[in-house]
């Protein structure tokens, strides 16, 4: 035996390594290659025991192992894995589009992010909803009969899955799973069919001592917000693909929510609660609800809010969006599009914004 001959299920290029030492004990010379898989779960190693000194190939063999998560989530906002909260965004044209934040507030080369038509969805990402530790993009699909909710896993890179072994420009994305739908146990508790905004808030009720023991028994899952008119109900995230599957919605809002656009800047106040940033559509006021509780407490009432910002029109701020910390500072900000085409950064949700991006930017439908 002169060589082996292996590819993978996520990289198909073949590759060989030639033996060189016994390491077994069995008195033949072996090889050895180390392999990092993009992404958590089973993966498939294929190897052909060849080639020998008249180059025949010998049958395919194949190996199937397990590749364990993160031991330490991805940070809120990171969609590539590399540390720095990023963007998505769709465009006119219904594309995904992944824009890696560079650690100052600034956008890097934009790469496709996904193969669905997003044409018309809402679309938001803040946690991992599918137990691999990447965050995922959760997107409200429009269709004939109202929205449907679908959970999009992230590739570990930034690519929002929607089939197993997809590919994207002839290269494969190394999606382990393709993309779920969220429903209902009870179709009265789907208020997502009509709704304008979606938008994954964060941890609300965090882990959680079912048992009263004082013991944590289920881990924390990330939660959802959706604006159905003047309505805001809040979904509570489990083990499930079901949004009421632990606990029924609550409606923790109600009013004019309807005259808002939503983000989520996480525990902006310290308290330990995340938080919620509201945008009045025309009057342009920037409001803060500080969450205060568990079943989302702060979030949708008007005692608790501030003002903390003016002038964000959707005519002068048509697209914006918030993360916990893009520069490092450990403080939100907000990345918002501009009614001149251009993206600008808000580091602490303060100032008149820098334009981080120059041109183009009023092709966008949707931005998370």
């Amino acid at each position: 035996m002169t060589a082996y001959e292996y590819w993978t299920d996520w990289d198909t290029t073949v590759r060989i390594i030639a033996p060189t030492e016994d390491l077994d004990g069995d008195g033949k010379k072996d090889g050895k290659i180390t392999l990092t898989p993009p992404s958590a779960g089973s993966q498939r190693l294929y190897v052909r025991r060849s080639l020998d000194a008249a180059q025949n190939r010998s049958d395919r063999a194949q190996y199937l192992f397990y590749a364990n998560s993160p031991a330490i989530p991805d940070k809120a906002g990171d969609l590539n894995g590399d540390g720095n909260a990023d963007l998505y965004g769709v465009r006119t044209d219904g594309e995904l589009w992944l824009y890696p934040g560079q650690g100052n507030g600034r956008v890097g080369t934009a790469t496709a992010a996904g193969n669905t038509d997003f044409n018309g969805a809402g679309i938001t990402h803040r946690g991992d909803w599918t137990g691999d530790g990447y965050e995922d993009l959760i997107a409200a699909l429009p269709g004939d009969g109202g929205r449907t909710l679908h959970v999009f896993p992230n590739n570990g890179v930034g690519f929002a899955c929607t089939s197993r072994d997809e590919q994207a420009d002839g290269q494969s994305q190394s999606c382990l799973t393709g993309a779920r739908e969220l429903q209902a146990l009870d179709e009265a508790n789907n208020h997502w069919a009509a709704a304008d905004q979606i938008l994954a808030i964060g941890d609300i009720d965090g882990p959680l001592d079912t048992d009263g023991d004082g013991t944590i028994d289920v881990p924390g899952f990330p939660d959802l917000l959706v604006k159905e008119g003047n309505l805001l109900w809040l979904y509570f995230g489990s083990d499930s693909f079901y949004l009421d599957a632990s606990r029924a919605p609550v409606l923790i809002g109600e009013g004019l929510w309807s005259s808002y656009d939503l983000a989520a800047p996480g525990d902006r106040t310290g308290n330990g609660h995340v938080d919620l940033i509201a945008r009045h559509k025309t009057s342009g006021e920037l409001r803060l609800y500080e969450g205060t509780g568990n079943s989302g407490e702060g979030l949708g009432t008007g005692p608790a809010s501030v003002a903390i910002g003016s002038g964000w029109t959707r005519t002068n701020r048509p697209l914006f969006t918030a993360v916990p910390d893009a520069n490092g500072d450990a403080k939100t900000d907000v990345w918002a599009t501009g009614g001149d085409a251009q993206l600008y950064f808000y580091p602490n949700i303060s100032g008149s914004g820098v334009a981080v991006g120059t041109s183009g930017w009023n092709n966008f439908q949707a931005l998370n």
